[in-house]
């Protein structure tokens, strides 16, 4: 009790405390209460960031996959343009063969022609056919 100390502050308030322990104590008060005040903008404004942060980051996810997507899109198209090209490919051969017997059959009905051609002018002329 020897180190308690009675005094009168400057609005003449009675204080127990040693008056220069007790502004420093107030000052210390004062300095923590506008660290809590800081500490708490501060994490409101983290708050704040992390919100924008999370909602960049979504929509950065959703523009991800909308290029996946159009990735996986175009690769589609590339396939299915080199399947078409395959098949038109094998539709002009299929055709091309089919034109090939066309030109054949083609000149084997002009040698008949040919021959029978050949065969009604002698029976007209009265000649005998050629047996072969």
């Amino acid at each position: 009790m020897d180190d308690l100390k009675l005094s009168f502050d400057e609005e003449y308030n009675l204080r127990v405390f040693d008056p220069t322990k007790f502004s420093t104590s107030e000052a210390v008060r004062h300095k923590s209460e506008e660290f809590a005040t800081k500490i708490k903008d501060f994490q409101k404004l983290v708050s704040e960031v992390m919100q924008i942060l999370e909602s960049q980051g979504k929509t950065i996810e959703d523009e991800k996959l909308k290029a996946i997507g159009m990735r996986n899109l175009v690769k589609g198209e590339e396939d299915r343009r080199k399947n078409l090209l395959r098949e038109y490919n094998q539709l002009i051969a299929d055709k091309h063969t089919e034109l090939e017997r066309y030109v054949d059959e083609l000149e084997s009905l002009k040698k008949v022609e040919q021959e029978q051609r050949k065969l009604i002018d002698r029976l007209s002329n009265n000649e005998p056919p050629e047996m072969d």
